[in-house]
């Protein structure tokens, strides 16, 4: 800050940013199952790890680490913030990618580095465990799932990994058996990466139902504001869940 650089950009405007790094730090302080297990009402939403998580949040933005006004911002603001060197650090997806090889990327080839979610003073999460979501949802009928379907869908999800990298350079979670040659550094980045991941965990809401999911991220721009607490907020969360029960 000091140098006048921003040190994080998110896109608290579009609400999943933020709660996804509520989700980091969860992953990190009570592990990678910890949402699920909070969903299936084995922990509670208003467990002392959530609380923290949420307190981190609300904390680094009355420190300035957001600069100002971070719920006003929107992600793909947010991250042209970093390609430009106006802020220093984001919590993105593997789509960002592809504005980091873009020829106009103002950051050059170079420019951009990459770290996993760091870890948390007494929490059981790992530095190879990974924030991980799905990416198209696909669904097939019952009623008309034949064995033409099934040889289709074997041949789809046999080939899609090696047609995905030799036609667009990327990477997808299917088995790859032959890389490019001329992978962007940040494919082989990721490829590297990959291979070191011991466990994952899925995005904040991923197990919520659509009105837990929707309190969930309703609320975190009062939480960024300071206009909710960080146990009002996880008690928000706990009482949508208790009330579907």
């Amino acid at each position: 800050m000091a140098a006048g650089i921003q040190p994080f950009a998110t896109g608290g405007a579009d609400q999943w940013p933020a709660t996804r790094l509520i989700n980091a730090y969860v992953m990190r302080k009570l592990g990678v199952d910890a949402m699920n297990k909070m969903a299936a009402g084995e922990l509670s939403y208003t467990d002392p790890g959530l609380v923290e998580a949420a307190q981190m949040l609300q904390d680094m933005c009355a420190k300035g680490y957001f600069g100002v006004g971070p719920t006003t911002v929107d992600q793909n603001t947010a991250a042209q913030m970093i390609l430009a060197g106006e802020a220093a650090i984001i919590y993105n997806g593997s789509w960002y990618t592809q504005d980091l090889v873009a020829p106009t990327n103002p950051a050059g080839e170079d420019g951009i580095g990459f770290f996993n979610i760091p870890t948390v003073e007494g929490g059981v999460g790992t530095i190879t465990e990974y924030s991980m979501n799905c990416g198209t949802i696909l669904c097939l009928s019952k009623e008309k799932y034949d064995e033409e379907t099934a040889d289709w869908l074997k041949y789809i999800v046999t080939h899609i990994g090696d047609y995905a990298m030799k036609e667009m350079g990327a990477l997808k979670g299917y088995v790859i058996s032959e890389y490019s040659e001329d992978m962007s550094k940040y494919s082989i980045l990721v490829a590297e990466e990959m291979g070191k991941v011991t466990a994952s965990s899925t995005w904040f809401e991923a197990a919520m139902d659509s009105e837990l999911s929707t309190v969930a991220q309703r609320n975190v721009q009062t939480l960024m504001n300071g206009e909710m607490t960080a146990e009002e907020y996880c008690q928000a969360m706990q009482d949508v869940w208790e009330m579907s029960r």
